[in-house]
Order: structure tokens, then sequence, then C-alpha cells
């Protein structure tokens, strides 16, 4: 996305929303390009304000930022070093103008430019320096927080799957059981359907304990013999189990498709 001057302008005056002043802070951390530029019409505004070639709006909130930003007053300060040194070269004192064209060399207020000017250019590097350092200290708090994000889902735990086929009736020694051990968080349902039911056809899962209470219900979408679902493991305390199948109707009861049961054990 591209951003002309005058937004920059509006960024670096504060004038600029919250919201989109933070979206350019983003911008800044990945775009080396649009920093740059940044820096370039922030070195034009502190020149302008320099030699008072601001509006009294701008210069009002310029006035704002360099009250609470030191870095930007010693950049201000390194501006007007380096005016004031190229001002004392380009006017050399009478007396010098009479000299040999190479004797103001050794002149004293050439000397004392060369060193203000090598002083600000010094004081410049500096600070340019000093901002990059902190951007690349930025960008490495970045890449460590996405490192640490991926290396947080790579080592979540993954849900316990637990296949049940219909028809087994409840409390028998047959049924199966559910162990769900930590640090699992859910489990996955993976439910064989024998009814004829048509692939991503919307079914409605109603878990139900052994007094007919809902424990839990969502909806999934089938697959061509089998649905596959999550639930909770907190939902899912040792006891027995029945979980319906329903066809999920618009304005009409549901359709019961297949009942299973199970049991979960610590």
């Amino acid at each position: 996305m591209s951003i002309d001057e005058s937004q920059i302008r509006q960024y670096l005056l504060g004038a600029m929303g919250d919201a989109e002043a933070e979206q350019m802070d983003q911008r800044l951390f990945h775009e080396p390009a649009l920093a740059e530029q940044v820096e370039a019409i922030e070195e034009e505004l502190l020149r302008d304000y320099h030699c008072d070639q601001l509006s009294q709006g701008a210069r009002q909130q310029l006035d704002s930022r360099l009250s609470v930003d030191p870095v930007l007053r010693s950049r201000l300060e390194e501006a007007r070093a380096f005016s004031s040194a190229i001002i004392g070269l380009a006017r050399p004192a009478p007396a010098e103008r009479k000299r040999a064209a190479w004797a103001w060399l050794w002149a004293p207020g050439f000397a004392w430019a060369m060193v203000v000017l090598l002083a600000a250019m010094c004081s410049w590097l500096a600070v340019r320096g000093s901002r990059l350092e902190r951007r690349v200290v930025a960008l490495d708090a970045e890449k460590a927080r996405l490192a640490a994000a991926a290396s947080a889902a790579a080592i979540a735990p993954q849900p316990v799957q637990f296949e049940l086929s219909p028809g087994v009736t409840l409390g028998r020694s047959d049924a199966r059981v559910l162990r769900i051990r930590p640090p699992a968080r859910e489990v996955r349902f993976v439910l064989d359907i024998r009814a004829r039911i048509a692939s991503g056809a919307t079914l409605l899962a109603i878990l139900q304990d052994p007094d007919g209470r809902e424990v839990w219900s969502g909806r999934a979408a089938a697959a061509a013999d089998h649905v596959d679902f999550t639930i909770p493991a907190q939902a899912l305390p040792s006891g027995d189990y029945l979980l319906e199948l329903r066809m999920a109707s618009n304005g009409g009861a549901d359709r019961e498709v297949e009942t299973y049961s199970f049991g979960v054990r610590p």
C-alpha cells in the first residue's frame, strides 16, 4: 500500500490518528524503503523548522513532539550545528578575504567551522546508528515472538482421537471406553455412519448422560461414511454417555440417524 508525503508529514507531526499511526509503526519495521523516506522527510521538517519555514500549525505540532522526544531534539540541534557550520564556511571574515587564496585554510574561523561540522556529522551518524540499532532490536524481538508462537503451536497438545460405530447399547461390556490423559484438551470423535447420508449434509450431534440430560451438542458436516467433530475434554468427566446423530431440518423435527454409546474412565 503506497503512502504519500502528506501522510508521512502528518505522522511525523503527530497529526495522524492512533490506529493509522500504529499501522505506520508496523510498516516502518518491515519496509526499509518507507523508513528511509520517513527519515528524509523528517530531516526536511527539521530544516524547515530551523529556518522558520513551517506554518504556525505545523510548528506548534512539531514543538509538541520536540517537548517529549529527546532523540528528535538531538537531531534538531545537529541540523542547527550543521547549518551554522555551512554558513561559517560560506562567509569568511573580511580580513581573511584580503589574504592570499590559500591563507584562508589556516584561518581560525575556518578551523572552528570544520570542527563544528565534523562534530555535527559524527553526532548525526551516531543518532542514525542508534535509530538503526533500535530498529534491529525491534525486528529481533518480533522474530523471537513469532518463533515462540510457532514453537508453542508445534508443541500444543493434540486432540485424542476416538472412533465409534453405531448400535452398541449403553452399559454393555463391549462398549468402547475413552481414556483422556493430560495434557489433552479436546477429543476428536470419528463416527461411522451406516445410514445413507449425502456427503456434506449437516448433522446434529447430541451428547447425553445415562439420565438423558444433554451434556453437549454441536453441528458437523458428514463425509461419505463418517462424521467427525471435537468435544472439549472438560465436558467429558468419568461416566457413561449416549451420543446421537440427527439430520438437521428446516422447520421440522430432526430425524435420528445413528446412536452410539461409550464410557469415559480415568
